[in-house]
């Protein structure tokens, strides 16, 4: 029993690639422990962190739909700008075919 005593508790040589690799073993090991830690024991934010008010609700809600209003109103300007674009070519190619009919 002596013998399996000093066995277990003899350490390998500090230099030896298994003394490091249990100093990393333990390393994350204690990492592990203090990430448990905190998610244990560390309080969740307060209600008002993490939920919105009605008020701030609306107000973005308000903002969005305003956004989404000026999106609309350029969306169709583009649409009319490309619509009107489209009818020049026309008569250009209506002109050209014309002049090279002439």
């Amino acid at each position: 029993m002596k013998h399996l005593a000093a066995d277990l508790l003899s350490l390998p040589d500090p230099n030896s690639y298994a003394a490091m690799g249990w100093v990393l073993v333990t390393l994350v090991g204690l990492g592990g422990a203090v990430l448990l830690f905190r998610k244990v024991f560390v309080p969740d934010p307060p209600l008002h962190k993490e939920y919105v008010t009605k008020a701030e609700y609306a107000k973005d809600w308000t903002e969005i739909k305003e956004e989404l209003g000026r999106h609309a109103a350029r969306r169709v300007e583009i649409y009319n700008e490309q619509k009107a674009q489209g009818e020049k070519l026309a008569r250009l190619e209506v002109a050209s075919a014309r002049q090279t009919a002439d």
